[in-house]
């Protein structure tokens, strides 16, 4: 996994690129990159937030060229997968973080 650089609003964002090659389903691919793939709504979540961005990019599929972006009405929600997905890390300062942007919205 690398990262690309990727433009929106006159702003550029280093987000990671995953490889899809190889899976045999999307949902093999999702279940094997849970941890990454949180981390990359996590980080995108970190820079949208404070910034009071209406949308962000989440990370993009090399083979495809395709974005995945997570828009400001999703923010909340996917605040909340990510807490739940750290405390079962044990990743406390993350969780920290994160509920301190949570408040913020």
């Amino acid at each position: 996994m690398g990262k690309i650089e990727h433009k929106i609003g006159g702003r550029t964002f280093r987000i990671p690129e995953f490889d899809l090659m190889g899976w045999g389903t999307v949902r093999e691919w999702t279940d094997a990159n849970r941890g990454p793939i949180t981390e990359a709504i996590a980080d995108a979540l970190e820079t949208g937030i404070p910034a009071s961005l209406g949308q962000v990019p989440v990370f993009s599929m090399r083979e495809t060229g395709i974005v995945m972006l997570l828009d400001q009405d999703a923010f909340e929600e996917n605040i909340s997968r990510c807490i739940t997905h750290f405390l079962d890390i044990e990743d406390y300062e993350r969780c920290s973080r994160l509920q301190a942007l949570r408040d913020r919205l």
